[in-house]
């Protein structure tokens, strides 16, 4: 085994889950240990149709408020929602000890991920 690799993808919304499933199960393929983290809706379902893949609950913020906070510069998230997430994720990152983390626009986990000095990538898109 290579190394443990976390993806921590907005996993409410099916674009950024499933640019992480694709990239998860080629790492899988070449020998990496890989986990992914987010809420049930679709990361669930995926590790039970592939086993070798690794699903940890992490909760998430609804998609609707993500747009909402997408289309208004001006809107920020709760403070003790992102203090809740960031919680959670250093929670996760200490039970998983992963060897990489890889953030999908789940931007508080480059917050987690910092504090416990772990690497991170961040897959960008865009149209």
């Amino acid at each position: 085994m290579k190394g443990q690799i976390l993806f921590a993808p907005a996993s409410t919304v099916l674009a950024h889950a499933g640019r992480c499933l694709m990239i998860a199960r080629e790492l899988d393929r070449r020998g990496h240990h890989v986990l992914l983290a987010g809420a049930a809706r679709f990361l669930r379902e995926w590790t039970l149709q592939d086993p070798r893949l690794g699903y940890l609950e992490l909760p998430d913020i609804p998609a609707g408020e993500g747009l909402r906070i997408l289309r208004s510069l001006w809107k920020r998230p709760n403070e003790r929602w992102l203090h809740a997430h960031v919680r959670a994720e250093l929670e996760l990152l200490d039970r998983a000890r992963p060897d990489l983390v890889v953030v999908d626009f789940r931007l508080t986990m480059f917050i987690s991920a910092r504090v416990r000095r772990i690497p991170i990538v961040s897959l960008l898109g865009g149209r």
